[in-house]
C-alpha cells in the first residue's frame, strides 16, 4: 500500500485559514476600495494585499485541482479492484487534503486486507470441494467458472472407461451430441444458479463415446451473487435390460 509519510519538517497550512484569510483580503479590498477617495492608502499597501490575495487564491485553486485529480485516480483503481493503490496528499505540506489522504490509505488497507482473506478463504474452500470431490465413490464433475474447465473424478472416469481428468468448455461445446447438455448447463450456471436435475447426454472430445445420463447439479455462488463452482453428480440411464444407453 502506497502512503505518504510525513516528518517533522512537513509544513502545516490549514486550508480553513487559507479561505478565512482569502475572505478578510477580499472584504479588507472591496472596504478599502470604498473608502479610497476619503482615505489615503498607501500604493505599497494595496499591492502587497493584493498580491497575498491572488497568491493564496492560486494556492486554493492548484491544491483543490490536484487533490480532485489524485482522489478520482485513486477510486478508479478501488473500482478496478487494485486495493494497494494509494492516495497520494502531498510530501511537504500536511492539511486537511492530507488528511483525507491518508483516511483514504486505510480504507484502501482494509479493502486490501479483506480481499487477501476472501481469496484465502475461497482458495481453502476449493481445496476441500476438490478433496471431496476425488473421494466420493459417486461419478462426478467439478465445473470451475473462472478456468472454465469441467473435472472428472476417478469414479467418472471408471463410467467412461477413459483417463481424462479435465475437458474445457469449449470441447464440450463443439461436439455434436451435446446441444441438450450444454444448454442445461448454461441454463443452471447463468440463469437459474440453483440446484437442478436434468438428463442429457455427455460426449467427450476425441473418445467418440457418449453417453445419457441423468445430472444433478449444485452450484456454487461467491458473493456477487454468481455461480464460481457447481457440483454434479452423475447417473447413467438405465435401461430395461439394465444396461445404460451408449452412443457410438
Amino acid at each position: 500500500m502506497k502512503q505518504e509519510k510525513h516528518d517533522i519538517g512537513s509544513l502545516h497550512i490549514s486550508l480553513t485559514v487559507v479561505i478565512f484569510a482569502v475572505f478578510i483580503l477580499g472584504v479588507a479590498g472591496l472596504t478599502a476600495s470604498f473608502a479610497a477617495e476619503n482615505v489615503f492608502i498607501p500604493l505599497w499597501l494595496f499591492i502587497i494585499c493584493i498580491s497575498i490575495w491572488t497568491i493564496l487564491n492560486m494556492y486554493l485553486f492548484l491544491r483543490l485541482c490536484f487533490a480532485k485529480k489524485r482522489m478520482e485516480s485513486f477510486l478508479e483503481l478501488l473500482l478496478r479492484g487494485d486495493f494497494k493503490a494509494g492516495m497520494g496528499g502531498g510530501k511537504w505540506i500536511k492539511d486537511e487534503i492530507t488528511e483525507i489522504a491518508e483516511m483514504s490509505n486505510k480504507v484502501g488497507e482494509s479493502l486490501f486486507r479483506f480481499e487477501k482473506l476472501r481469496a484465502e478463504r475461497v482458495a481453502l474452500s476449493h481445496a476441500v470441494l476438490e478433496i471431496i470431490f476425488n473421494r466420493i465413490s459417486e461419478p462426478a464433475i467439478l465445473i470451475d467458472i473462472e478456468e472454465k474447465t469441467l473435472k472428472f473424478n476417478p469414479a467418472l472416469q471408471s463410467l467412461y472407461g477413459v483417463f481424462m481428468n479435465k475437458i474445457t468448455f469449449s470441447a464440450v461445446e463443439n461436439q455434436s451430441l451435446n446441444t441438450k447438455f450444454n444448454r442445461h448447463l448454461t441454463l443452471s450456471l447463468v440463469r437459474d444458479k440453483i440446484e437442478k436435475k436434468f438428463e442429457a447426454v455427455l460426449q467427450l472430445p476425441g473418445m467418440g463415446k457418449s453417453l445419457k445420463l441423468n445430472f444433478h447439479i449444485f452450484p456454487v455462488k461467491g458473493n456477487d451473487e454468481n455461480v464460481k463452482y457447481a457440483l454434479m453428480f452423475v447417473r447413467r440411464v438405465e435401461m430395461n435390460n439394465g444396461q445404460g444407453t451408449v452412443y457410438e
